[in-house]
């Protein structure tokens, strides 16, 4: 089984109802004040289950090779009445053991290893850092808990290599001590699939590396070095795949630790909502206070940190740190740019990079977009969440796909099952997550339809989901919706609803038996309610949650809601995985309350913010709406993520979004390409994410995929326009301004970003000399200028840009104007320009001649880069090109720079002739 690339989990919990949060919030943006305490929606590692926890129709390849999320085999332990209290670095790597302890309850990390060769931009006082030297292994990779080297040779043709990358815990005050990020890579080459054997072609020349992240704030990252090498390995062929753990997280040292496995059992346990809203509030905001001082009481604690140190290490385990280790091996493994693929939190990584180290942006995706907030300087952005018309009920839609086909969506965004809230006194964030729970309520409207067009269809679990279902017990079972039979949404939301309430007083509040062996822990409304949530993550879950729901209606155990609950808290054998604490530390690093008041007035505001959650997405709400404080309000320091920007001097960054996207919204994906100047590729959907391989083994949709592969190893996207499958019915979504995007075929390209060509002079005379500019074609690629019967060759640069001069040639009549035009090797003409010719001594003055100051800022290439900018392009021209074919990579950085450089000579010479558009949604 090849468990190293699973399912990723739904967004980390800020701003829900009591014990759930809300899917897309993983950003580690502001949260609102009201979020989850006590068992929240944390996140995943990678998919994986041991044997023991697998209950009927769970995914599983065989029960006897059931893998851990991190393709670790099982500890096969069984069950336990409750997790055993370990030693504090029992689940440490064997890795880490090796290389960092020092004695019994003490570690160090040691400083950089000297040996390495930098790359691009190094930061001053950095040296020693971004020169170090990696000892990568196979070996190692083993001592991190991975696959034995041989079962990935014969699987990929080569083992993965792991190693630790040294970094500064303070990147001002080097001084203060290091941190180890676990790292790993798989070499680039051409993989075949022989008869009976793979064979593996290294690459001696790869284009350099893609970093991976799948999201979720505290999520590992490793495993996606082999992951995409096993499912696009038309990039691999190219680059080298390099996953990471980012600070504080996974096999990277110190990780975050929070509460104890016992600890986080008996938070879980509580079930407190037959005694009505105040005593919820009492006995779960009790718990958040006391997790927020366990991150404090045990993060570092190993490494000999006092309690000022660890508070220290935790203020440097957000975002804005982590993006400068994304920098720093960007640098270490030679590369001098950073070609990235972010999903969910993720994207939030891209975004910060490109915010901070702008100069050094190479290729960036972002799939799945959490919100990028809003940039004070972009007078465009307004603020959205102050909408409430957005919350409108949504058009009833077809019918989604049922079965295994779920390659189509439905026609819009959800039926009439939620109701419009009162926002009135909330602020932008819990606006904010108000607007992705009605995302929420689409998607578990189109997980019920499907269900009740499957139940319909009279075919068995193990005909529908065979990869789940086969040789279990529920194989020959058929499936029946647990909803009911109707294609009213509203009942099957009320449905439901009902079916999860049942968990509040089932047994007399202590929640319902798990009806597995040995387990007496017990399923309660919140193990309910986060299991739900784990369930709607993808279509790949839709066969397992309706078993979940079945089961609960029947109201003797809950086995299956509870393993969906143990793969969204990481559970596995009894241990819970440090993903959830490491995804607090980084939530509440970045941003928290901290410096407002924890009082009544703050309480009153978290229920009426949770009122306004469940008039959205009702399906998931409890008895009562009960308001609790954030684990982030008990911070012991204020937030460190800085406001976000509008960047406007980045190269193109392809961002993607999904139309029913369950976990982050499609109106992100929009406002994310609008604040990068970015193109947007729109995917009819329903799962989280697009691109294949970050959140499964299996492949994206074909368009989504090749879009991604040549991106990469050409530097195009398509034209604006649709291409792909021919959907059976359209599809639609509204963007970030309530506007309606409609699709017909499965992919959608729209660019955000001023396209240019630039002429020193709008007139000239025979036998003068004229500056051209071009930007964002094909990187060191040949073209040819002509004017009249005249053709010149020219050359781009790495960043697809070139500037030059052209003499006017003989024959063209004065009066006329004559188009001057760049063809590509193809012989298509992709910009033109008029150039009206006059007499003698009656032209534009020109700039200075080729070679000059204007002509090397806009040549500069890989060399040349582009910081993070609070402007704005110009320039609102519609396009009159083509919607269908491929077309050059519109880039800014280094090309935009010396347009605008030229621009500003020519304003002080004389009259100039701009050729550019930017296209718009709509």
């Amino acid at each position: 089984m090849f468990a190293a690339v699973a399912v990723t989990s739904l967004a980390v919990g800020v701003g829900v109802p009591v014990g759930a949060s809300p899917v897309g919030d993983d950003s580690s943006e502001p949260a609102p004040e009201s979020p989850s305490a006590g068992p929240s929606h944390e996140p995943t590692d990678e998919a994986g289950e041991s044997a023991s926890d697998q209950p009927s129709g769970q995914p599983k390849e065989d029960a006897s090779e059931a893998e851990s999320p991190k393709g670790k085999p099982s500890e096969k332990s069984g069950q336990k009445d409750a997790a055993k209290e370990a030693k504090a670095d029992e689940h440490y790597p064997e890795l880490a053991k090796k290389l960092f302890k020092k004695g019994e309850g003490r570690y160090e990390i040691p400083a950089p290893k000297p040996g390495g060769k930098s790359a691009g931009k190094v930061p001053a006082g950095l040296e020693a850092y971004y020169s170090q030297k990696i000892d990568w292994s196979a070996k190692n990779c083993q001592d991190l808990g991975y696959d034995e080297p041989a079962d990935m040779v014969d699987m990929l043709g080569r083992a993965p290599e792991c190693g630790y990358m040294i970094a500064p815990i303070d990147a001002k005050n080097p001084g203060k001590g290091n941190i180890a990020i676990a790292v790993k890579r798989m070499k680039a080459g051409k993989l075949e699939h022989l008869k009976d054997s793979v064979k593996f072609t290294p690459n001696k020349k790869p284009q350099g590396s893609i970093l991976f992240n799948a999201g979720r704030p505290g999520q590992s990252g490793l495993s996606h070095a082999e992951g995409q090498a096993y499912t696009n390995f038309e990039i691999a062929e190219n680059f080298d795949m390099v996953g990471f753990d980012p600070r504080g997280v996974g096999d990277s040292m110190p990780y975050s630790e929070c509460e104890s496995d016992k600890e986080r059992d008996a938070s879980r346990a509580l079930n407190p909502w037959k005694d009505g809203r105040d005593k919820a509030e009492e006995v779960y905001n009790a718990d958040t206070k006391k997790t927020a001082q366990a991150c404090f009481d045990n993060t570092g604690k190993l490494f000999g940190l006092d309690a000022e140190g660890r508070k220290n290490l935790i203020k440097h385990l957000g975002t804005w740190d982590a993006v400068g280790d994304m920098d720093m091996l960007r640098s270490v493994v030679g590369d001098k740019k950073l070609n990235y693929v972010g999903q969910s939190y993720g994207t939030s990584l891209g975004y910060r990079y490109a915010q901070k180290f702008g100069d050094n942006v190479g290729k960036l995706v972002f799939d799945g977009v959490v919100d990028p907030g809003d940039a004070e300087d972009a007078k465009a952005l307004k603020e959205v969440n102050e909408r409430s018309d957005r919350f409108a009920d949504l058009e009833d839609p077809e019918a989604a796909p049922t079965g295994a086909d779920k390659t189509e969506t439905s026609a819009s965004g959800g039926g009439k099952a939620s109701g419009k809230p009162d926002l009135d006194g909330l602020n932008a964030n819990q606006k904010k997550a108000v607007e992705e729970g009605a995302g929420l309520q689409n998607a578990f409207e189109e997980f019920a339809k499907n269900c009740v067009a499957v139940g319909r269809e009279g075919k068995t679990y193990g005909e529908l989901w065979p990869h789940d279902f086969q040789y279990t017990p529920d194989e020959n079972r058929i499936f029946r919706c647990a909803l009911g039979d109707t294609n009213d949404v509203k009942v099957l939301t009320e449905n439901n609803t009902k079916l999860l309430q049942k968990l509040e007083t089932a047994d007399g509040g202590k929640g319902l038996p798990t009806g597995r062996k040995g387990d007496k822990r017990r399923v309660t409304f919140m193990e309910g309610r986060m299991g739900m949530l784990q369930g709607l993550e993808g279509t790949d879950y839709w066969g397992n949650l309706n078993l979940a729901l079945n089961e609960l209606k029947e109201g003797k155990s809950a086995p299956m809601l509870l393993q969906l609950a143990d793969w969204d808290n990481s559970r596995y054998d009894g241990h819970y995985d440090p993903t959830r604490a490491a995804g607090i530390n980084i939530r509440c690093t970045d941003s928290n309350g901290a410096d407002e008041p924890v009082d009544e007035a703050k309480l009153a505001r978290a229920r009426k913010f949770v009122e306004a959650y469940d008039a959205v997405a009702p399906f998931q709400r409890a008895s009562v709406s009960a308001g609790s404080y954030d684990v982030c309000d008990f911070w012991k320091f204020k937030g460190t993520l800085p406001k976000p920007q509008k960047l406007s001097k980045v190269p193109n960054i392809l961002v993607i979004s999904t139309t029913h996207d369950p976990a982050t919204p499609y109106a992100n994906g929009v406002k994310m390409a609008e604040m990068i100047d970015g193109s947007l590729l729109s995917v009819s959907g329903v799962d989280h994410g697009a691109f294949g391989g970050l959140t499964s083994t299996a492949p994206g949709p074909e368009c989504v995929d090749t879009t991604v592969h040549a991106f990469f190893n050409k530097g195009r996207v398509p034209r604006d326009g649709e291409f792909g499958e021919k959907l059976k019915k359209p599809d639609s979504a509204k963007d970030h301004r309530g506007k309606t995007v409609t699709l017909s075929k499965r992919c959608k390209m729209q660019t955000f970003r001023a396209d240019g060509f630039v002429l020193s002079a709008s007139k000239a005379h025979v036998g003068q000399d004229v500056r051209f500019s071009v930007s964002r074609l094909d990187p060191k690629a040949e073209y040819v200028l002509t004017i009249g019967k005249k053709r010149q060759k020219f050359r781009t640069d790495g960043s697809g840009n070139h500037s030059g001069v052209f003499t006017v040639p003989k024959g063209l009549k004065a009066g006329s104007t004559v188009e001057v035009a760049v063809v590509n090797g193809q012989g298509s003409t992709v910009k033109s320009a008029g150039l009206k010719i006059v007499a003698q001594g009656s032209s534009d003055k020109n700039p200075p001649a080729a070679g000059g100051a204007a002509e090397q800022t806009a040549s500069g290439g890989d060399s040349t880069g582009a910081s993070a900018d609070s402007g704005s392009a110009d320039g609102s021209a519609s396009s009159d090109e083509a919607k269908s074919g491929d077309s050059p990579l519109p880039r800014t950085g280094a090309s935009v720079a010396g347009i605008l450089v030229i621009a500003v000579v020519l304003l002080g010479a004389g009259a100039w002739a701009v050729v550019r558009s930017r296209r718009r949604l709509g």
